[in-house]
C-alpha cells in the first residue's frame, strides 16, 4: 500500500514539475505592448487631467504677455468750447476771460512703477507653472508605461497558470478514473483511493483560483488601458 502511494505521489507531482518548467517570455508580444501603452496614454483619466492643467497653464502665460499693457493707465477729460463758465470781472474792461487754459478731449497716460518691475516675474512664474505641469505629467507617463508593462506581464503569467493548473486538473481526473478504477476492482487500497480524491479536490480548487486571478489581472490592465483587451488588436 505504501509503494502504490508512493509511487501515484512521485509520478504525480513529477508531471507538474515538468509542466511549471513551461516560459510565459515566448508568449510576450511587444507590439501588442506598445498597443496598450498607447491606449493608456489616450484613455487613462489622470493623464487627461494634466492635459487640461497643461492647457489652462499655456493659457494663463499667454494672459502673462499680453497683460503688460496693464502698466499703462488712460484717461481723458473733454472740455466743450461752448461751455459755460463763470467769468472774473476786471476792472479794466468789460470783457470776461475763461478760467480754463484748454479746450475740447484731452487725453492722459500713466505708468505704473510697480507693474513694471514685477511684470516679468510675474511672466516667469506662468512659464515656470507650465514646465511644471509638463515635468508632472512626464514623469506620470514614466510610471504609467512601467504600470502597463508589469500588468501585462502579470497578465500572461496568470494566463499561462490556468493553462497549467487545467492541464493538471484534467490529468488528475484521468489519473483518478483510473484509481477509481482500480479500487472497484480490489488493485488499489482506499487509503491511495481517498489520496487521489483529496488530491484531485485541490487541483479543482487551484484551477478556481487561477480562472480567478487570471480575470483579476486582466480586468487591472483594461483599467489602465480604457479598453478592452479583445478591442485592441
Amino acid at each position: 500500500m505504501f509503494k502504490a502511494y508512493t509511487l501515484f505521489t512521485l509520478l504525480f507531482f513529477v508531471s507538474v514539475t515538468v509542466k511549471a518548467q513551461d516560459s510565459v517570455i515566448p508568449e510576450i508580444s511587444y507590439p501588442y505592448l506598445d498597443k496598450l501603452i498607447t491606449s493608456a496614454k489616450i484613455h487613462y483619466p489622470k493623464l487627461t487631467g494634466y492635459n487640461d492643467k497643461i492647457n489652462l497653464a499655456r493659457i494663463n502665460v499667454k494672459r502673462a504677455g499680453i497683460s503688460w499693457f496693464d502698466i499703462l493707465t488712460f484717461s481723458y477729460i473733454y472740455q466743450p468750447n461752448n461751455t459755460l463758465n463763470y467769468a472774473i470781472p476786471t476792472t479794466n474792461t468789460g470783457t470776461t476771460v475763461n478760467r480754463f487754459l484748454f479746450n475740447g478731449l484731452q487725453l492722459g497716460v500713466s505708468l505704473n512703477l510697480g507693474s513694471i518691475l514685477t511684470k516679468p516675474y510675474t511672466i516667469k512664474a506662468a512659464q515656470e507653472d507650465l514646465n511644471i505641469v509638463r515635468d508632472e505629467q512626464n514623469e506620470f507617463l514614466v510610471t504609467l508605461t512601467a504600470d502597463v508593462k508589469r500588468r501585462y506581464f502579470t497578465y500572461l503569467l496568470q494566463k499561462n497558470l490556468v493553462k497549467l493548473q487545467t492541464q493538471s486538473y484534467q490529468d488528475m481526473q484521468t489519473l483518478l478514473k483510473q484509481t477509481k478504477y482500480k479500487f472497484q476492482k480490489g488493485e488499489a487500497t482506499f487509503d491511495v483511493y481517498n489520496a487521489a480524491l483529496i488530491t484531485a479536490s485541490a487541483r479543482a480548487e487551484q484551477k478556481l483560483q487561477a480562472e480567478t486571478n487570471f480575470l483579476i489581472a486582466k480586468s487591472e490592465l483594461e483599467a489602465l488601458v480604457g479598453l478592452k483587451l479583445e478591442d485592441i488588436e
